[in-house]
């Protein structure tokens, strides 16, 4: 789970490359239902255009000149099939992005 908020957040960061605003990001975190954790990831970076929020899970999509494509395809797995929850993306060009993520409360120990 490290890995994928780590990402996220390193995307947030490099958000601010190119604008006039200091980086500032805001990290949430509430239950939701009892069962659930809902976070939230939100810059006021550049932002994306709605191809590249539709782009933004796939591996190798990126849009940065050395970028790879990892982080987010990386955080998605991760979030997804590795802990149960859920991860969505909300940006609008030259505003920002927010990445929402839920998550259950608990899980089963996975013996190996």
């Amino acid at each position: 789970m490290l890995q994928a908020l780590t990402n996220i957040i390193q995307n947030s960061v490099e958000a601010y490359a190119g604008t006039q605003r200091p980086p500032e990001i805001l990290v949430e975190a509430t239950m939701y239902n009892g069962s659930r954790v809902h976070m939230t990831i939100t810059d006021h970076g550049c932002g994306m255009s709605k191809e590249a929020v539709g782009d933004a899970f796939m591996l190798f999509a990126t849009s940065k000149p050395h970028g790879t494509g990892f982080g987010l395809a990386i955080a998605k797995k991760i979030i997804e099939s590795d802990h149960g929850g859920a991860v969505y993306l909300e940006s609008t060009r030259g505003q920002g992005t927010k990445v929402a993520i839920t998550l259950p409360r608990e899980q089963e120990v996975r013996e190996w």
